[in-house]
């Protein structure tokens, strides 16, 4: 992607030594210790939504060996991945009580040793920015930040899955995008490669493996996977059956391993699901609104018309399949899509407004709500403008907390600047003279448009209720790709045309 003009002595501009790479590491260590020990432990932040599922879902492992209560239904709505992590803490310093606050050592534990693996974040992510751009500069930018990233510093803090996953994720993206690139080149369809290292089929089912262990933390992975299946399906290859096959590897690598937990739901439900949590979004987050819209009664008044007809739907489950568990979230999808299918067009407004939030919410919006005491849990509606209002001048937090929401503007504006620069640049430009003129696509163009649909595929599906946690897994490939774009002005190489 990127032609020599110059020569440059600058360290940053070099591959990294291991004594740089531990360097990055303890700096990451550092900073996301003290920010737990100093300030999240103290005031039990770490306490986020759904981190009281986790601490349940560890403790029935611990006490049961499954994710099945002694007394109560199956747990579908949270995958394995997560609690397993959790298992041996709990097993060391585990209390067989369900409340929250009485398993701290254990919980605490969990994110000491979260923080460690997390603290590799910058490592990889320096290596994946090399990947994908060719500058050791570029590199080098993007590890630094992943170093004091506030999203990234306060995920390794939580009892979340968000950031060991995001990992994970990492790891994954690192190995796909080596199918097609070397260097921010676009290598196209090699048919000799000198190593196992650089095997397409291998470096795809080793993607396919990584992501499936991901979908054992977030179920995400499995639209991402079946997402990326079908890229693949449409990526150059020698012919249709080389393409066909790499689909097939990589397809098999993510699902196969996740065939116990899809066999242990089927045993216990009847249903066929890895996870039934999107059904049970729509129910709570968007059908309501389209109640609301359609009917002009209030959020909550909607949303109790819908739990009357899950109730129904349940009563008439429970007397068809007696012995069969009850779980709500089955039946919940049921609820919400008559709705969506008889209000598309509402369905698809608010589904984008929560997509647009995803993409432009604060990180320090968690920050924010422990002004108010409310930082584990969350409403059931939020809107971008106001977190943002809360975040910059109108919750009663700290100084240093308001400075943060500050900084996080500042360099969003920065951010999204460099990227729809850049997809104007890179994109928008480049196919409107290819398919005016045929004019060939540039290197950079094609490394783009790898890189887009990834991002599309992790944060176009969140919109049932919009977190900026959950662009963390493509937050590194938005950053890279509008570093991209401000490298032509400060770096000693330009882009090659």
């Amino acid at each position: 992607m990127f032609a020599h003009v110059g020569s440059s002595n600058s360290w940053f501009n070099r591959k990294p030594t291991h004594k740089a790479l531990f360097g990055l590491f303890l700096a990451a260590l550092i900073i996301r210790a003290c920010t737990f020990n100093f300030f999240i432990k103290a005031g039990e932040y770490y306490n986020q939504p759904d981190a009281t599922d986790y601490n349940f879902s560890a403790l029935i492992l611990r006490y049961t060996g499954t994710m099945t209560p002694p007394k109560g239904v199956p747990i579908v709505w949270r995958t394995p991945g997560y609690p397993l992590f959790m298992l041996p803490f709990y097993i060391w310093k585990g209390v067989p009580r369900t409340e929250f606050d009485v398993n701290k050592a254990a919980q605490h534990a969990v994110i000491w040793a979260q923080i460690l693996f997390c603290s590799l974040i910058p490592i990889v992510l320096l290596y994946l920015a090399f990947l994908v751009s060719g500058s050791w500069l570029l590199a080098w930018a993007i590890g630094c930040l992943s170093v004091v990233h506030i999203g990234f510093v306060l995920s390794s803090t939580y009892l979340l899955t968000d950031a060991l996953s995001s990992l994970i994720f990492y790891l994954f993206l690192l190995l796909l995008y080596r199918v097609w690139l070397r260097a921010g080149t676009y290598i196209g369809v090699e048919r000799s490669w000198k190593s196992w290292r650089e095997n397409p089929n291998v470096l795809l089912f080793l993607a396919g493996i990584t992501l499936a262990l991901y979908t054992w933390f977030r179920p995400m992975g499995v639209f991402v996977g079946q997402c990326t299946t079908l890229f693949i399906l449409f990526m150059p290859a020698i012919n249709f059956i080389d393409r066909l096959k790499k689909a097939v590897i990589f397809f098999s690598s993510v699902f196969v391993p996740l065939l116990p937990w899809y066999i242990r739901n089927y045993k216990l439900t009847g249903s066929w699901f890895f996870c039934p949590i999107q059904g049970e979004y729509l129910r709570v987050f968007s059908a309501p609104k389209i109640v609301r819209r359609v009917t002009g009664v209030n959020y909550q008044q909607a949303m109790n018309m819908l739990g009357q007809d899950l109730g129904r739907r349940m009563r008439i489950f429970a007397a068809a399949n007696p012995g069969m568990p009850l779980i709500p979230h089955l039946l919940s999808g049921a609820v919400a899509w008559p709705w969506i299918t008889n209000y598309p067009f509402a369905f698809a407004s608010d589904w984008i407004q929560q997509v647009i939030k995803t993409t432009f919410d604060p990180y320090t919006y968690r920050l924010a709500k422990i002004g108010y005491g409310t930082s584990a849990y969350d409403p059931l509606e939020e809107f971008l403008t106001e977190n943002w209002v809360e975040v910059l001048y109108k919750a009663p937090v700290s100084i240093w907390i308001r400075g943060l929401g500050w900084i996080e503007f500042i360099s969003l504006i920065f951010v999204w600047t460099g990227f729809f620069a850049g997809l104007y640049q890179f994109i928008l430009k480049p196919l409107y003279l290819y398919l005016k003129n045929r004019t060939p696509l540039a290197n950079t163009t094609i490394v783009w448009l790898l890189v887009l649909p990834m991002i599309a595929f992790v944060i176009v599906p969140s919109g049932g209720f919009g977190y900026a946690r959950l662009r963390l897994p493509v937050e590194p490939l938005i950053l890279i790709l509008s570093g991209i774009w401000y490298l032509q002005f400060v770096s000693p190489r330009k882009i090659v045309s």
